[in-house]
């Protein structure tokens, strides 16, 4: 008896959190919208796409490089952050081996380019800053820089938090470090020697300039960390991580229900949204966004497609890179 019911409390942790399908907003009473506008510019999102087979590209890329070699000038590629797995790009004098495969893994990103006439784009994750910190971060930005032949193909520059893009009269993009927000400034106490902002108060602040500077204007807010996500870094589970919570190859039933509750309520992770100050750049962050109504979010991390509105601000994650 006691084994039932322990087997029925499983069961019911499991289903209780778990996510079985996708989920969509209910359109029943929704009706099409006749637009006789011209698209001014086309924007193309990717993230999470820092892992590809040696001299190839992974799956995602390949449609990606697709879209791009048809893409009019008009329109910008911006890769959402962690574009190295696992750890940014090392030093090649401390592994020849690592810094090949991540030059690898970057370069697989930088061929989806060849063909693409509009502007492009790199911004960083919480994995591209994890080789050496800031020394790692701008060995990345260099090496982007160098090969696009493009000195703003790279934003923010020199692990800075803020910087702006003046796309047209009608459109700018605000491009936002969110690793250097959630990081442990104690860990890297070199974070902010290239950079004018040296808080996070005075960061929140140019961003809120910002906002209103454009607020006539499209602003996409670009990074990585989303501000509202229905995937794991979101406390949402499938129903495989509760018996692969880490990818293992062997099933850990009962262990990995475990571990997913402990992640979503315990917030010991800064990248997830149970973090607590990662819940502080969120509401931080949003409310900042209510200052225009033109406000739209894109980022990665979570590796889905997910589309959101919430507090009137459209939400794109595009993470889902295999």
């Amino acid at each position: 008896m006691k084994k039932y019911g322990a087997s029925l409390l499983l069961v019911l942790l499991i289903t209780g959190c778990a996510t079985y399908k996708s989920k969509y907003a209910d359109i029943k009473d929704s009706e099409d919208l006749v637009l006789d506008k011209e698209v001014q510019h086309t924007f193309y999102l990717i993230g999470d796409a820092g892992l590809s087979p040696m001299r190839g590209m992974n799956p995602a890329l390949k449609i990606f490089k697709k879209r791009l070699d048809k893409a009019h000038e008009n329109s910008t590629a911006i890769f959402l952050g962690d574009n190295i797995y696992p750890a940014g790009l090392p030093n090649p004098k401390d592994s020849t081996i690592a810094y090949l495969t991540a030059k690898n893994h970057l370069d697989a990103q930088l061929n989806t380019l060849a063909n693409f006439k509009g502007r492009k784009l790199f911004i960083p994750g919480n994995h591209d800053w994890y080789t050496e910190g800031l020394i790692g971060l701008e060995r990345e930005e260099d090496y982007v820089k160098e090969q696009l032949d493009d000195k703003d193909a790279f934003l923010p520059k020199n692990g800075c938090p803020i910087d702006v893009i003046e796309v047209s009269d009608d459109l700018a993009i605000i491009v936002l470090d969110t690793e250097w927000y959630l990081t442990n400034w104690n860990r890297r106490p070199d974070i902010n020697d290239k950079c004018e902002i040296k808080s996070r108060e005075k960061f929140l602040l140019e961003l809120e300039g910002a906002i209103k500077d454009y607020r006539d204007r499209t602003t996409l807010i670009a990074m990585h960390h989303p501000m509202t996500s229905y995937g794991p870094h979101g406390g949402q589970y499938s129903f495989k991580k509760h018996f692969y919570p880490k990818d293992l190859p062997i099933p850990l039933p009962g262990l990995g229900t475990f571990i997913n509750i402990l992640r979503r309520t315990s917030g010991a992770s800064t990248e997830d949204m149970g973090n607590k100050r990662y819940l502080d750049l969120v509401k931080r962050v949003t409310t900042l966004a209510q200052y225009s109504d033109k406000v739209i979010f894109a980022s990665g991390h979570e590796h889905t497609l997910q589309y959101i509105v919430e507090n009137s601000t459209p939400q794109i994650v595009s993470g889902s890179r295999c």
